[in-house]
């Protein structure tokens, strides 16, 4: 009986595994492929990714020159605003106090004002040339 037992086991297992080297090879293969397969879509899924940051990154930049710009361009305004009130007291105490106030110095602070004045308005202007460049810049970034 044990005999047979054992010649049973030995059919049944020849019975149930029946490896080929043609079915290992073919196993292998597709084995191979899938891999590859998932690795080519995990390097497509890392580049799409990549450039989706990097777009990010760009908008980012633009932004903040832009920031930067408009916080230059507010600082200018606030300076000629303070420069305007200081003129505006300066002409009042003028008027009040025409006979104190000599011809020659108000010519020169005139004048001093009056450049002044032009390089304020020079640096608006660069001001918004650079701010028409980085709304460019962000045009580009979204439409691509």
């Amino acid at each position: 009986m044990d005999a047979d037992n054992r010649l049973a086991a030995i059919e049944a297992a020849r019975n149930a595994v029946k490896y080929t080297w043609t079915g290992i090879m073919d196993f292998l293969q597709e084995q191979y492929q899938s891999s590859v397969q998932r690795d080519t879509e995990w390097i497509l899924e890392k580049q799409e990714l990549q450039s989706k940051v990097a777009s990010f990154e760009g908008q980012i930049r633009a932004q903040s020159n832009i920031n930067r710009d408009l916080l230059k361009r507010i600082q200018v305004l606030e300076h000629s605003l303070k420069r305007e009130r200081s003129r505006g007291s300066a002409f009042v105490t003028f008027e009040e106090n025409k006979e104190k106030v000599e011809d020659d110095k108000t010519k020169d602070d005139n004048e001093e004002i009056s450049k002044e004045l032009k390089t304020e308005e020079e640096i608006a202007e660069i001001a918004k040339k650079q701010a028409e460049k980085h709304r460019e810049m962000i045009k580009k970034y979204y439409s691509s």
